[in-house]
């Protein structure tokens, strides 16, 4: 692949069927009690907004706010949790975007121990 281009041929990948492939654009691993990134890929930055409530900073900016975001999250003595994370305001930006993390029976925002976010486009 030409460093010219920013286009992955699907070629060049190992695949079977025909069906397209999107790729993960952005993911994240940190800690939902001060937003500490553990690691990350064009993640820049992480920023604890209030209780469960976070905004994630892009390294390098997405070309349209058009991208899914998707995430699971662990507590802290390994024990599965029922948690959801879903976007919050002010949502999508080619630079940010923000997410809350919830208990799924209550909704009510939680600051998790292990948060993880994918960026899919």
């Amino acid at each position: 692949m030409s460093k010219q281009s920013n286009l992955v041929r699907t070629s060049e990948m190992e695949t079977e069927g025909t069906a397209p492939i999107f790729a993960c654009r952005a993911w994240v691993d940190f800690n939902g009690t001060n937003g500490s990134i553990r690691a990350s890929g064009n993640i820049s930055s992480v920023s604890r907004v209030a209780t469960g409530r976070y905004t994630i900073n892009f390294e390098t900016a997405m070309p349209d706010g058009n991208y899914s975001v998707s995430g699971m999250t662990r507590g802290g003595n390994s024990v599965a949790t029922t948690s959801v994370v879903v976007l919050s305001t002010p949502g999508r930006t080619t630079t940010s975007f923000g997410v809350d993390v919830q208990y799924t029976i209550n909704q009510v925002n939680f600051d998790w121990d292990v948060v993880n976010v994918m960026v899919l486009r």
